[in-house]
């Protein structure tokens, strides 16, 4: 009876879940060649991870393929694909033969691996030039519909003045020039209304009436 309680301890140990040696997660380093960094976007069902590479990054195990897309500068583009593996540690629970210990390490991702390392080369892809938006397409094939860009010599601010030639900027006229050119009006300037000796008795009402004769009647109301 001991021996076959040392048997089944035994084969517990052997049998314990890969959870318990490797955690459901793991470091995945990202090596870039051809450029000094690079903008990736690690995927993942359900999942997505950003990583400005060269740099390492945790991410979850799991047996969905791991889809790594970078960018780089010079309009450079590449993806690979990385294929999960069994994991070492998941040979116990195979080898024994105990289902509870499989069906755990199945649902935490923790039977399964992606390679820690992985290298995006650029050096084969020479930096290209960004094609137009197509907005900026639809403005160089119909230049009429240009609005106001930009205010300076030479540039055209409004869509009528586009094809033709900017004016010649004229010098500035000198102080003796624009006096010259100054217009002094012949017309006396139109006095102000001075204030009656006797205004200390008035009211406001006809203060006003009285210092400005000309726009209100100064026949008592009783004699018209």
């Amino acid at each position: 009876m001991p021996r076959f309680f040392a048997l089944a301890t035994a084969a517990l140990l052997l049998s314990s879940c890969a959870t318990m040696v490797e955690k459901p997660t793991q470091d995945l380093t990202i090596k870039i060649v051809g450029t000094g960094e690079a903008l990736c976007d690690v995927v993942q069902p359900g999942r997505r991870y950003r990583a400005y590479a060269p740099s390492t990054i945790k991410i979850r195990k799991s047996e969905d393929l791991l889809n790594i897309r970078c960018f780089a500068p010079g309009n450079r583009e590449k993806t690979v694909v990385l294929e999960p593996s069994l994991s070492p540690a998941i040979i116990g629970n195979v080898a024994t033969g105990v289902v509870p210990g499989m069906a755990w390490d199945y649902q935490s991702g923790a039977m399964y691996e992606y390679p820690d390392v992985v290298v995006m080369d650029f050096s084969a892809m020479p930096p290209q030039s960004y094609d137009l938006p197509d907005y900026q397409k639809v403005l160089n094939e119909n230049p009429e519909i240009i609005g106001v860009e930009e205010f300076r010599p030479g540039k055209a601010a409004l869509m009528r003045d586009m094809g033709h030639p900017a004016p010649t900027m004229q010098a500035r006229s000198t102080d003796a020039e624009m006096e010259s050119m100054s217009v002094i009006s012949a017309e006396p300037l139109a006095e102000e209304p001075s204030v009656p000796a006797n205004s200390s008795g008035m009211n406001a009402d006809s203060l006003t009436r009285t210092m400005n004769p000309g726009v209100f009647s100064t026949v008592p109301e009783e004699d018209k």
